[in-house]
């Protein structure tokens, strides 16, 4: 049996567990903002289904105390929505995890 070299995406990934543990961990410590909604689907890499109607529907109620933000893993679908004026962070970004953290509903 041939063994290939281990790709990049991931070694990293292997080396971002300890982190990504620690950070799990500490998650439980961060206040949570109630009316912060964090959406996304397909595991960050689209902008599709219930998740979507639910998101926009919740963006377009003006005068509504929830503040709603799409987290995705794709670069384009964080800068699409953002083209059409929409809340959209990318979940590895700093601010993506910090909005991730502070969610009250995800």
């Amino acid at each position: 049996m041939v063994s290939r070299p281990m790709s990049w995406q991931k070694l990293f990934k292997l080396l971002a567990r300890p982190f990504c543990f620690v950070l799990y961990l500490a998650s439980g410590w961060f206040p949570r903002d109630r009316k912060l909604w964090a959406f996304g689907s397909w595991g960050g890499r689209r902008f599709a289904d219930n998740a979507k109607s639910l998101f926009l529907y919740s963006v377009a109620q003006h005068g509504s105390p929830i503040r709603a933000v799409w987290i995705s893993d794709n670069p384009l679908v964080v800068k699409a929505l953002r083209a059409e004026g929409l809340p959209a962070y990318h979940g590895r970004s700093l601010q993506g995890i910090w909005l991730q953290l502070r969610a009250g509903v995800y």
